[in-house]
């Protein structure tokens, strides 16, 4: 069953972006819709094709460019050259440090060129992009057929991260689903997270599956609903058909099979029966097994007023806050000066607003 689907120009007048969109065909109403976010590379054909994937499903679905943002977007070569050099940086917490020393060795204009391509993935959250998908949220939530009360967000690689920062910035999403991402906002924030969110990381990304026990305590200990499924035989990007090295088709179906229980499970119910993206292909003997960690209580997943946060573990003075995204949304620009940490007054009362 194919689904309805179409680029389009969303948001203000003075912060435009381009969208692919994908639609459920045939007859439906108050069916769910979810907000898919791109890796570091852009807009691709893999976001397209898991968009007409989840189409499929029942779900009315918005992939912004996030790229498409302001006046001078990176070029695909530009991209692919800030990705060769993030393969080979180490990964404290950030990129940022290490980055920066590796571009004062290089020519001026190329420091400035990858530094512009280097915005969005590097700098992350950029307020521009999370303004990008609040706006996505709310176009949702116009959609005629949409219920707004059943929205999900899905991340790829940086998209995942943004998809932990969406949800814990938009009360609107109820469920979250990350692949291979990790957070971008220090936990001390990611406490008022009030979706439930499920990770789908690859064995042999060690960059982040290192990480990832150290991430499920910090959700425990903040009454986070966090549940992961690790594959040990995939590479970082095994979900996308376009990355020859990495992707794992009989893997991919069954990450897809996860995402599929999850949804189904948080803003469900969804069309059945499902729609195959892929056939996999015969197993060879070799070992096909996925650990996943144990779900979160039921009791977890209902929403919650942000308990009191220990000192944060992640992050530094590059976090989006929320003025800077609500001033981008009403004003003729993205805000001046340097990101500042939102005060814990504004923090409280809005978790005051969420527990009501």
């Amino acid at each position: 069953m194919e689904s309805d689907k179409k680029f389009a120009e969303l948001g203000p007048g003075h912060a435009r972006f381009r969208a692919f969109r994908a639609s459920p065909s045939g007859p439906v109403s108050d069916h769910p819709g979810l907000v898919l976010v791109h890796t570091a590379l852009g807009l691709s054909s893999q976001e397209q094709e898991l968009a007409e994937t989840f189409a499929s499903w029942g779900i009315e679905v918005v992939a912004p460019d996030l790229y498409s943002l302001g006046p001078d977007p990176p070029s695909p070569e530009d991209l692919r050259e800030l990705l060769r050099m993030l393969k080979d940086l180490p990964f404290p917490e950030s990129y940022v440090p290490p980055f920066e020393a590796a571009l004062a060795e290089l020519p001026r204009p190329d420091q400035e060129r990858l530094r512009r391509a280097a915005r969005i993935p590097l700098y992350a959250p950029d307020p521009r992009a999370v303004a990008a998908l609040k706006e996505c949220v709310t176009v949702l939530r116009q959609t005629p057929g949409v219920d707004g009360n059943r929205l999900a967000c899905l991340g790829l690689s940086m998209g995942g991260g943004y998809a932990w920062t969406l949800g814990t910035l938009d009360p609107r999403v109820r469920a979250v689903v990350v692949c291979y991402g990790r957070p971008l906002l220090p936990w001390e924030d990611l406490s008022r997270l009030s979706a439930p969110v499920l990770g789908i990381f690859a064995g042999k990304d060690d960059r982040l599956t290192s990480r990832l026990k150290g991430w499920e305590s910090e959700m425990r200990r903040r009454g986070r609903s966090f549940r992961s499924v690790v594959y040990p035989e995939a590479e970082h990007g095994f979900l996308n058909p376009g990355d020859a090295a990495a992707h794992r088709p009989d893997l991919a179906a069954r990450a897809l099979g996860e995402i599929r229980d999850f949804l189904q499970g948080e803003i469900g119910p969804l069309r059945t029966p499902p729609v195959a993206p892929r056939a996999p292909p015969a197993e060879s003997g070799a070992r096909r097994s996925a650990r996943s960690s144990a779900p979160e209580p039921t009791a977890s997943r209902k929403r919650l007023a942000s308990p009191p946060a220990p000192p944060a573990a992640a992050g530094g003075s590059e976090e989006v806050t929320e003025a800077e995204v609500e001033a981008f949304l009403s004003g003729p620009g993205p805000p001046s000066g340097r990101r500042r940490r939102p005060v814990p007054s504004r923090r409280a009362s809005r978790a005051g607003r969420k527990a009501k």
